[in-house]
């Protein structure tokens, strides 16, 4: 008997499995009522710690941990493919992924996604671009 080649799906984190966009926008808002608009995007906004702070607190989509769990279930092996930089945001992904209980096989930071998919026999990409 063969080895069973598990067939291989990749999914993007961003506004996919996670509504980044949407908490980045929440903090944005909270930020200028507190500070003003001119004041805070003058002088105290920083666009790295908001996306920080977005990836880290952003809800995931209804159905989409059950939706990697259903995969896993039928024995698929699951990428997580995000465009996030892997230097700057690799644990941050990683903690997101494990704290809102996602299951999968491994995290992928790349740029190309297309690339990466038709180098390494990924079937499928769900993505929202």
């Amino acid at each position: 008997m063969g080895t069973e080649v598990r067939k291989r799906v990749a999914i993007d984190v961003d506004d996919t499995i996670c509504k980044t966009d949407e908490r980045y926008h929440e903090i944005l808002n909270r930020e200028i009522a507190l500070y003003g608009h001119d004041e805070y995007l003058l002088n105290r906004f920083n666009y790295d710690e908001v996306l920080k702070d977005a990836m880290k607190t952003a809800k995931p989509f209804d159905g989409a941990v059950d939706f990697c769990q259903y995969l896993k279930d039928r024995n698929y092996y699951v990428v997580i493919l995000t465009a996030r930089e892997e230097q700057n945001y690799k644990q941050i992904t990683k903690d997101w992924l494990n704290d809102n209980q996602f299951v999968f096989d491994e995290v992928v930071h790349n740029h190309e996604k297309d690339k990466y998919c038709l180098n390494n026999n990924v079937r499928v990409l769900i993505d929202d671009t």
